[in-house]
């Protein structure tokens, strides 16, 4: 908010006042992983939400992945479709707020849980989230398969996110070269190169191809390396962005002091 007073011109006592107004309370988010404590507001922000949305973002990456080679792909029934009911075959679990209907064997969520209960924690330790976590994954004692929340109430508890390279230990992922998160780098950075080499033949222009770096790509590395050493990926970046544009444009250079 101090940002946006700024840039309408308010001067600096209306400034002051307006953040007074608002108080230094805290700022809570609420997620599938309950309440976030998202820091001190301070200028109407708090500043730590945004890290604790991408701490999220970084272990909800690997989750998926790791659910995705799992055995017996969920089957998921949309039954609020505008165009009626659709099925769709996906190998983890969706946590939104609507109606699922959700059909697997008995050894499919098994092996879900298996791989939930690395980030969550069985016994409500261990998992990437710290020993405050707002629910865990685990296969009822009932006669039927089920995957329940914790509190068997469904409501969100507070919960406590450790920094990602704390919690990537808890799942045996190490940091690569020059400190970067391989699992959640290497994966961009493969798919950016690829990418640039599908369309440096099309024969964009000039405003195309920076709608795509500008609003596509910079944007899939940009909360990775927001938070940690992977910002030392941005040299590696500024290389790929230049000779693609060089590529693209037919330029006679990809450095401007060429």
């Amino acid at each position: 908010m101090e940002y946006i007073y700024r840039k309408l011109g308010v001067p600096s006592l209306p400034r002051q006042l307006m953040a007074h107004f608002l108080g230094a309370s805290q700022i809570d988010i609420r997620t599938a992983f309950g309440w976030l404590d998202g820091g001190i507001r301070e200028f109407g922000l708090g500043q730590g939400s945004i890290l604790a949305v991408m701490h999220i973002g970084y272990y909800m990456d690997v989750l998926i992945r790791q659910q995705q080679g799992g055995t017996d792909p969920v089957q998921i029934s949309h039954s609020q479709h505008p165009q009626g009911p659709r099925t769709r075959t996906i190998s983890s679990l969706l946590f939104v707020d609507d109606a699922l209907d959700i059909s697997t064997s008995y050894s499919g969520i098994q092996d879900r849980v298996r791989i939930s209960n690395q980030f969550t924690g069985q016994s409500a330790s261990g998992g990437v989230f710290g020993a405050d976590k707002s629910f865990l994954f685990y296969l009822s004692p009932h006669a039927y398969p089920t995957v329940a929340l914790n509190d068997g109430l469904g409501n969100p508890q507070p919960i406590r996110v450790v920094a990602p390279s704390e919690g990537f230990r808890h799942l045996g992922i190490h940091q690569g070269t020059h400190n970067q998160w391989e699992e959640t780098t290497r994966t961009v950075w493969l798919k950016l190169n690829t990418q640039a080499a599908a369309i440096a033949p099309r024969g964009l222009g000039k405003k195309e191809l920076q709608y795509i770096i500008n609003a596509v790509w910079i944007p899939s590395v940009l909360y990775r390396t927001a938070i940690s050493d992977a910002i030392s990926i941005a040299p590696a970046l500024d290389i790929l962005f230049r000779k693609t544009a060089r590529r693209v444009l037919r330029l006679p250079h990809d450095h401007p002091n060429s």
